[in-house]
């Protein structure tokens, strides 16, 4: 399933859901996620900066789009992401190594 497959998450916070347009669709796509995979690294974009705490209080990254400094944030939200996905794809390598010795 691509479930597995998935390393990250990218997301837009405002767009339609079912044909109707969400303030929140993308919060609520994130929430969905986490529950299901509390360790999968997730960023919400929007230009709605009161989100911030919601965004940050389900354990996902906020980029606020207006930011006069956006490609910085961008940037650093990512290495923090990379590195993630890097201790993730270690530990998984180590998990099977140990599996194999055995």
């Amino acid at each position: 399933m691509y479930q597995e497959n998935v390393l990250g998450i990218i997301t837009d916070n405002n767009f339609r859901h079912y044909g109707v347009r969400d303030l929140e669709a993308g919060l609520k796509f994130a929430t969905a996620v986490k529950e299901r995979h509390k360790d999968i690294p997730i960023l919400i974009q929007t230009s709605d900066q009161n989100l911030e705490e919601k965004v940050k209080k389900i354990g996902a990254s906020f980029l606020y789009k207006n930011s006069p400094r956006l490609l910085h944030d961008f940037v650093s939200l990512c290495s923090i992401i990379l590195d993630l996905v890097i201790l993730f794809l270690n530990s998984e390598t180590e998990l099977q190594s140990v599996a194999l010795q055995s």
